[in-house]
C-alpha cells in the first residue's frame, strides 16, 4: 500500500496561509520579534522561510522530508493540547488574581466585609456610568437601556459564554434591580443587587468564601 504523504511544497504553502492569518491577528511587533532571528528590527525572506521550515520539521516526526496523514493529525492534536493547557493556565491565573484582589487582608479567605467592600466600589463605579449625563443619583429605564445597548459593550468573557444561554433583556434586568418598583434604580438598590453575589459564592454559608468555593461558583455560573 502506498504511503499517503503531503509533499513539502504543499505543506509549506499551507503554512504560508496559516501564518498569514496569524500575522493578521497579531501585532506587527509580535511578528517581527518572533521571526527576526538576527535582531535587526526587520524580517527578511530568508528568516520567514526559515521559520516555515522549522514548523515543517516539527510536523515531520521521522524527518524523511514528507508528512503523512498520521503525522499531520498528531501535530494538530499537540497544538490543540498546548492551546487548551495555556487557556486553562490563563483562566486559573485570572481567578487567582481576582481572589487575591478580594482577599484584602491576605488570609486566604474572602469575608462578607471584604466582598461587600469590593462589590460596593464596583457598583458605585458602574452606577455613575449608567446614571447618564444628569447624574441625579437615580437610573431610569431609558438610561439603563441606552447605556447597556451602546456604551456597555460585553466583555470578552461574557461573549464566550454558552451560545444557547439567553441574555436577559434590559427591562428584565432593570425590573430585578428596581426592588421597590418605582421606576428608578438608586445607589442602594444597585449595591444590594451586587452584594447578593456573596451568598452565591459562599457555598457552605459560613460567612467566608474560600479559594475553592470561588472557583466552583465561577465555573457553575459560566455553564448555567
Amino acid at each position: 500500500m502506498l504511503k499517503k504523504s503531503i509533499l513539502l511544497p504543499v505543506v509549506i504553502s499551507g503554512f504560508v496561509i496559516s501564518s498569514g492569518m496569524a500575522i493578521a491577528k497579531s501585532s506587527g511587533e509580535g511578528f517581527v520579534s518572533k521571526l527576526d532571528s538576527n535582531k535587526d528590527g526587520a524580517v527578511s525572506s530568508a528568516e520567514f522561510n526559515s521559520n516555515l521550515a522549522e514548523n515543517f520539521s516539527r510536523i515531520d516526526k521521522n524527518g524523511n522530508g514528507t508528512v503523512d496523514l498520521a503525522e499531520f493529525s498528531e501535530h494538530g492534536k499537540e497544538r490543540r493540547a498546548a492551546y487548551e493547557k495555556k487557556k486553562m493556565e490563563r483562566r486559573a491565573e485570572k481567578k487567582a488574581a481576582r481572589f487575591k484582589e478580594l482577599d484584602s487582608d491576605g488570609d486566604g479567605l474572602i469575608s462578607a466585609a471584604e466582598y461587600t467592600s469590593a462589590a460596593t466600589k464596583k457598583a458605585e463605579k458602574r452606577f455613575a456610568k449608567l446614571d447618564g449625563d444628569n447624574q441625579d443619583g437615580k437610573i431610569s429605564l431609558q438610561e439603563y437601556s441606552q447605556k447597556r445597548s451602546h456604551g456597555d459593550k460585553p466583555s470578552r468573557h461574557s461573549s464566550k459564554m454558552k451560545k444557547n444561554r439567553s441574555h436577559p433583556s434590559a427591562e428584565k434586568m432593570f425590573s430585578r434591580m428596581d426592588s421597590n418598583g418605582d421606576g428608578k434604580i438608586t445607589q442602594e438598590e444597585n449595591r444590594l443587587e451586587r452584594s447578593k453575589w456573596f451568598e452565591k459564592l459562599d457555598l457552605d454559608s459560613d460567612g467566608q468564601v474560600t479559594s475553592d468555593e470561588f472557583k466552583q461558583a465561577r465555573e457553575a455560573r459560566k455553564y448555567k
